[in-house]
């Protein structure tokens, strides 16, 4: 008698689970994953938020959504990004090493350079607008989220245009 009562209860259970997959595809599709128009223009504007400087989603429609969510950082193709490797890691030949894999991963890389003092730990630095693009190389060199920084100012090496600096510190150029 349970396997026949069980039977009869597992037509309600997949309606549950049918409704219950149903508002969430409503909700998925609500809030989306891409927040572009069918002509594929960016439906968010960003506008000016509190002191800090960051920016802020805006719905560019004027009804509904949230105008206070936070954009997600824009990364460009890596053909688009100059990186510039400076090592500060007292290794010889180390700077070299990196930027030629760095431009195997499809960056546009410049001649590595050394910079003017060594450093304890490697560092990506990055020129506004390339905040993402320094998280995603930092990422796929090794280097910590927490070392990813603004370009300092004055940056410790001549950028020659590079938007992403890589200070190379002696872990990376060991191979640590």
């Amino acid at each position: 008698m349970d396997v026949e009562h069980s039977r009869r209860s597992s037509p309600a259970r997949g309606v549950a689970v049918i409704a219950t997959a149903v508002i969430i595809g409503l909700f998925v599709l609500r809030n989306g994953f891409d927040q572009s128009d069918s002509d594929g223009a960016d439906v968010a504007t960003e506008a000016p938020s509190a002191d800090d400087g960051s920016t802020a989603a805006t719905d560019g429609g004027g009804g509904g959504g949230s105008p206070e969510t936070t954009a997600p950082p824009v990364t460009h193709p890596a053909g688009e990004v100059t990186v510039l490797v400076a090592n500060a890691s007292g290794v010889q030949g180390a700077a070299g090493e990196l930027s030629t894999t760095i431009g195997e991963g499809g960056y546009v890389t410049l001649d590595p350079t050394n910079a003017p003092a060594e450093v304890a730990a490697s560092q990506v630095q990055y020129a506004p607008d390339f905040q993402a693009d320094a998280l995603a190389l930092a990422t796929a060199i090794g280097v910590p989220a927490e070392a990813v920084v603004p370009i300092t100012d004055p940056p410790p090496v001549e950028l020659s245009g590079a938007q992403v600096l890589v200070v190379l510190g002696p872990e990376l150029a060991t191979g640590g």
